[in-house]
């Protein structure tokens, strides 16, 4: 080997030392590496690594070929790996960023415990390794044996892990995806971002949905410019965990970890080399829309309840509404058959709502309730004087508009009055707040800042940070928006053809972390 070129094989691997793993051209050319040198003397950075890897093996420990993850052989080995589990841990590493060895001995601890197979999606940050013609993967040595995800992988029928590559400075990872859940079902892709987002689907299919992971490597983003500022404030280390039930049928939930690796899950803490139990703060539930909820979908997130041992109940639209819907007034069809089935009684629909709240609060519950457009129905209704058009309601309007003139909330009267409360419930109103470690509970969701309506899961961000909404029926993450589902039936009168509601609700923990937690067919597995 020529003096020259052992130089430049000095030069390059003194780069690696000091900590750059995928030095760029102009980097490389601050040493005195040129791209003419290159062309000369190694005929390009690829083959300078790999004649660096042979004097400094143990230096290049963490690199990994691209190739050997997407052959054949591997990926017919990784099918097989994958059959012997049920339990999945899917995240990311970003490339040539530092490992937080704590998450991932954390993650790694869950798997032995619970039987899960961890799975690493590679994230690439292009604003880092600019002007560089390598596809060089540098990782910490700590993760070099473990499987890597560069192709696309079924779990089941219905969810597969992407090969999608996102930019890791990309505000939203999940902007102008959603269609392609059409074609290959519900995918999970890397990205330091935590998102979630759902999609309408057939009547009778369950709605799909795209995810991004979170990661195991801690922030390295240049800060000088807005799109690297920002990844730097989005940055999530977290997974996503994956149970697979049947060919057809998959659960799912988001971890977070704090700094220390440390995570949240189903009522437990894992670290490096424990578990221990960690009960939520609360738990909001999805809409639930007494009197056409979903007794199977309440039941399992009872369970839940119970499992992780959360007292504190945040409830959304808990009236629904239904005796005096205005969105119905002149549908005389509907108001017919909902006569038949007695539907129509304000006072029953209350006494039936304070009957469901009752039964939470006797099953050991504290209660809050969130105020929330359905809530608002009766406002409306006794602001409008409908009731006095509706010889059925007239008692009922009259009283609870009386309550009402004395600045009584005729929700809460009527729900004392008819139904009986058993204990003191918190009733939020329009104007509290409601916070568990800066995350606001209070808000339904239906209004954003200025009081807009229906706002984008953007635009509640723009209104109170960091929030656990309800309102859409859809669940989703966008940055620290999280949006929980319905507990209501799944077809109700306003929500004709396809539909991407869902079963979920949302733990709450009081270090901030959060889990969307999905009821199918009344189970929870994960």
């Amino acid at each position: 080997m020529s003096n020259v070129r052992l130089e430049y094989l000095n030069r390059y691997i003194e780069i690696i030392k000091n900590g750059n793993k995928l030095p760029s051209i102009s980097a490389l050319s601050q040493n005195g590496i040129t791209r003419k040198h290159l062309d000369s003397h190694f005929g390009n950075i690829d083959n300078l690594r790999k004649e660096a890897k042979k004097i400094s093996p143990k230096l290049f420990e963490g690199c990994i070929e691209e190739s050997d993850y997407t052959s054949f052989e591997y990926s017919l080995s990784l099918i097989k790996q994958l059959k012997k589990y049920k339990r999945f841990v899917i995240t990311s590493a970003v490339n040539g960023n530092d490992l937080n060895s704590g998450f991932y001995l954390s993650l790694k601890n869950y798997c032995k415990i619970n039987k899960a197979k961890l799975l690493i999606i590679p994230c690439e940050d292009k604003s880092a390794v600019k002007n560089q013609f390598s596809k060089g993967w540098f990782f910490d040595p700590l993760i070099k044996d473990e499987s890597f995800v560069f192709t696309e992988t079924n779990l089941n029928s219905n969810i597969s892990i992407s090969s999608i590559r996102i930019n890791v400075n990309q505000v939203d990872p999940n902007s102008g995806i959603g269609r392609l859940t059409h074609k290959q079902g519900s995918f999970i892709f890397g990205s330091p971002k935590q998102s979630l987002q759902y999609y309408p689907t057939s009547n009778l299919s369950f709605p799909r949905a795209s995810m991004s992971t979170g990661v195991i490597t801690n922030p390295k983003y240049d800060v000088h410019n807005r799109r690297t500022y920002i990844s730097n404030k989005d940055h999530v280390l977290g997974a996503i965990i994956v149970e697979i039930e049947s060919n057809e049928i998959y659960h799912f939930t988001q971890v977070q970890a704090e700094t220390n690796g440390t995570f949240a899950h189903l009522g437990k803490a894992y670290s490096k080399n424990k578990v221990k139990s960690y009960k939520p703060e609360a738990f909001v539930l999805g809409d639930l829309h007494a009197g056409e909820h979903d007794m199977e979908a309440l039941n399992c997130f009872l369970n839940v309840a119970k499992a992780t041992g959360v007292k504190k109940l945040v409830l959304h639209d808990v009236f629904n509404g239904v005796s005096i819907n205005h969105h119905e007034i002149d549908n005389l069809i509907l108001r017919s058959k909902r006569s038949e089935k007695g539907e129509l009684s304000l006072k029953e629909e209350l006494r039936l709502t304070a009957e469901v709240l009752n039964d939470l609060m006797d099953k050991g519950f504290e209660l809050i309730i969130v105020d929330s457009n359905h809530n608002d129905f009766l406002h409306r209704y006794l602001k409008a004087g409908t009731f006095i058009k509706e010889p059925n309601n007239y008692s009922t309007g009259v009283e609870l508009t009386a309550a009402y003139l004395k600045g009584v909330d005729p929700l809460i009267y009527g729900l004392n009055k008819y139904g009986q409360l058993k204990s003191k419930i918190k009733f939020l109103t329009r104007h509290e707040d409601y916070l568990i470690q800066g995350i606001q509970l209070a808000a339904h969701g239906d209004l954003g800042a200025n009081g807009k309506r229906n706002p984008s899961k953007s635009g509640i961000e723009n209104a109170y940070g960091s929030a656990v909404v309800g309102h859409s029926h859809t669940p989703g993450i966008l940055r620290d928006v999280f949006q929980v589902g319905t507990t209501s039936k799944l077809k109700l009168g306003y929500n004709v053809g396809s539909s991407s509601w869902s079963h979920t609700s949302c733990l709450v923990y009081n270090n901030g972390q959060r889990q969307l937690i999905n009821s199918i067919n009344g189970k929870y597995k994960i």
